[in-house]
């Protein structure tokens, strides 16, 4: 009787592992279906410059799989504020070394949530600096209740929004460009 107990113990443990094998290589779990941060909704919507600046810069291809990332994405309005020159004129393969510069200064590795930007903030007596991909840094600073990033040269931009609910990062919609400066 024993023996019959520990083989139907044995058949339930590998029923339930057999189970459990199949819901995780599901593709239609809901971890499947989460969007990257190349189909992020936010991105879509209103950042068809930064989408077009990241496949001439071939990043699409980084966000469209690998992470965790945190981007600080720029709407069109804010590359519209950017530049005296026109979009078609920085928009080009000759530009691709500044361009990628430049994106991936707007960029930090892993998830990078607006809570936990606060708690480093709360930890660093009121400013957090995060380094980018790119190798220089931003500081994150509140202005009343909206967390402000400063670049290398001093110049800022507004968090406007977030999006969390991505499979591989985090996109934060900034109201304006930031600028590496030089690496150090």
């Amino acid at each position: 009787m024993k023996s019959l107990h520990q083989f139907t113990l044995v058949v339930c443990l590998l029923i339930v592992g057999y189970v459990h094998a199949q819901i995780s290589a599901d593709p239609f779990s809901t971890a499947a279906l989460k969007p990257s941060i190349l189909e992020s909704e936010v991105l879509v919507q209103n950042h068809k410059t930064l989408l077009q600046a990241l496949k001439m810069t071939d990043l699409d291809k980084m966000l469209g799989s690998r992470g965790p990332i945190t981007i600080f994405a720029p709407s069109d309005t804010a590359f519209r504020k950017l530049l005296g020159r026109a979009q078609s004129e920085w928009l080009t393969p000759e530009n691709k070394q500044e361009l990628l510069k430049m994106l991936t200064y707007h960029m930090v590795v892993g998830e990078l949530t607006a809570s936990r930007m606060l708690q480093a903030m709360a930890s660093g007596k009121g400013s957090a600096v995060f380094k980018t991909i790119q190798g220089n840094e931003i500081l994150a600073t509140l202005e009343g209740t909206d967390i402000l990033l400063t670049d290398c040269s001093g110049n800022t931009a507004k968090i406007k929004t977030e999006e969390t609910n991505l499979s591989n990062g985090v996109v934060h919609v900034i109201d304006s460009v930031i600028s590496p400066g030089t690496p150090d």
